[in-house]
């Protein structure tokens, strides 16, 4: 009985080794199906790959420096399959999207190209009758923002597919190589002017002083091309002499289209940007990245205007004065950042009054309303569309502390059809425009009339 048991236990437990190594050895048998990491890299020394960069001026180099604006500069893979082919080869560029290029695709010219899905090139054949040279012909993207860090990139091709050898196995592998292309500016050069924007005298307290306004508008040179600014600096010498002794500096800005793309309200400009010191403004303004463009900083377009407001003590009839103002802009080019300077030397005569203590300047944003918001207007008989358009008025207020009120007054708006004839908005009993909102930027107003007197201005309002 006892030795029956064991017999048992015997024979069940004989089974269950069985079953193990039984299981086993179809683990190992998969293992042994499976291509081993030192198989595949046996296989992908079977592919040749390599890349080089060509243009007008220069044939097969790994790394070149483009301009803005230059022509026929292509990449150059060469590929090459030996001990059997690749089946459905792809050629790719990743990351392709974040580069400041892309495939011109009006200048393909390759019998191996069989097609192009995004930054994947579909390639006709691949094995040891040929070598096959495909040409990919690039163009810098025409955008309006870029990514100031990929004017110099590690451009990497990737072909990939599957490899079938000479015993036909078919596997997936995929190998690699890179080129360095990098771009340059062309012809930087900015221009810089200088003006007077305003000059009078006035009494206050038995003194007689002197008010100037000086402009100075730094821009771009038409032929010049570059990619975005970093930062721009600016040293004014205020001017003066024995009969023009400053007593006040203060500094603003209109536009910083140039430096950061922003004109109007939506320049940021405050005393963070600027100092007076030893007889000399320091102005510095920085470009920062475009919200929810993915690190892309603006080109630059237009130009900054600057006004540097002096108050003299007048003392004498000689107002003829020089200032001597030097400009550096910091720009990014081929992976880093690049100077362009311009000197020179300014000459005032103060002596002609013009402008006055405050003036302004009304331009529209929207030059013109469509005509099929006109249109669906006169339609309706009793609902009507409201069509937004922007007035952007220009105060340009030289001594807050001297100025005790200011008032606006528009005159009669008028529509304006393309015969230049005026219908005025105002028709059947009722004005057909109206003010929605009007925004001031505090930030502004901080800098002429100082933090403390336009909290006390906006509390007395309200």
């Amino acid at each position: 009985m006892l030795e029956n048991k064991w017999v048992k236990k015997l024979i069940i437990l004989s089974i269950v080794l069985c079953l193990i190594f039984s299981h086993c050895s179809v683990f190992a048998a998969g293992i042994i199906d499976l291509p081993q990491n030192n198989e595949i890299q046996k296989l992908e020394s079977n592919i040749e790959i390599s890349a080089n960069i060509s243009s007008n001026t220069v044939q097969n180099v790994n790394e070149y420096v483009a301009q803005i604006g230059e022509d026929g500069i292509f990449f150059s893979v060469k590929l090459k399959a030996k001990d059997g082919y690749m089946k459905n080869p792809i050629l790719s560029i990743p990351n392709l999207d974040d580069e400041i290029f892309e495939i011109d695709k009006s200048k393909l010219n390759s019998e191996f190209i069989q097609s192009i899905n995004q930054n994947e090139i579909t390639i006709s054949r691949l094995d040891d009758s040929e070598e096959v040279l495909v040409q990919i012909p690039i163009k810098l993207k025409e955008n309006k923002y870029y990514n100031p860090y990929k004017t110099n990139s590690d451009i990497e091709f990737v072909i990939m597919g599957t490899f079938v050898d000479l015993d036909l196995k078919h596997t997936e592998i995929s190998k690699s190589t890179s080129v360095k292309l990098g771009w340059n500016s062309k012809d930087e050069k900015i221009n810089v002017k200088s003006y007077i924007e305003k000059s009078f005298s006035y009494i206050s307290e038995n003194k007689k002083y002197m008010l100037a306004q000086y402009s100075i508008d730094i821009g771009l040179d038409q032929n010049s091309k570059i990619f975005p600014i970093e930062s721009t600096y600016i040293d004014f010498e205020v001017p003066k002499n024995e009969n023009l002794v400053p007593q006040t500096v203060t500094v603003d800005s209109k536009s910083t289209s140039f430096t950061n793309g922003l004109i109007g309200n939506d320049v940021s400009f405050n005393k963070n940007n600027w100092k007076y010191e030893n007889g000399i403004v320091y102005i510095n303004v920085l470009n920062s990245p475009v919200e929810d463009e993915n690190n892309k900083y603006i080109i630059p377009e237009g130009s900054d205007r600057y006004l540097i407001t002096v108050t003299y003590l007048l003392s004498g009839k000689e107002l003829e004065v020089t200032s001597n103002i030097s400009t550096k802009v910091k720009l990014y080019n081929n992976g880093t950042t690049k100077e362009i300077e311009n000197a020179g030397e300014a000459k005032y005569d103060l002596s002609k009054s013009s402008g006055s203590l405050v003036s302004y300047n009304v331009s529209k944003v929207e030059s013109q309303i469509s005509k099929g918001n006109i249109y669906a207007n006169y339609n309706l008989y009793n609902n009507y569309y409201d069509t937004e358009y922007t007035n952007l008025i220009d105060v340009n207020i030289s001594k807050a502390d001297i100025v005790k009120d200011i008032q606006i007054k528009e005159q009669d708006e008028y529509f304006v059809d393309g015969n230049n004839e005026k219908y005025s908005t105002f028709y059947n009993n009722k004005n057909n425009t109206y003010y929605k909102t009007t925004s001031l930027k505090k930030e502004n107003l901080d800098n002429i009339l100082g933090e403390k007197r336009f909290t006390e201005y906006i509390h007395l309002r309200w």
